[in-house]
């Protein structure tokens, strides 16, 4: 991975989570609980979908730069 491709990542991942929190949508928000009474233990995570979504947009991305990058290469003679 790139230092293109984790920027992306983390810039795609980072506004979800920003408008997760901007507009309370559950599914973009990260949330994270934990409750230890003495004897019980409670533990739960928030969405990872933004995670998903940055790693397919940043894929998408590279193959979309890389296929135009391809394409426009002409050789002068």
């Amino acid at each position: 991975m790139s230092i293109r491709q984790f920027t992306l990542f983390l810039i795609i991942t980072g506004l979800l989570y920003t408008i997760g929190y901007i507009f309370t949508i559950p599914l973009f928000m990260l949330q994270y609980e934990y409750i230890n009474d003495t004897n019980d233990t409670y533990g739960t995570t928030g969405s990872i979908l933004p995670l998903l979504i940055g790693v397919i947009v940043t894929h998408i991305a590279e193959k979309t730069r890389r296929t135009f990058n391809s394409s426009n290469k002409t050789s002068y003679k």
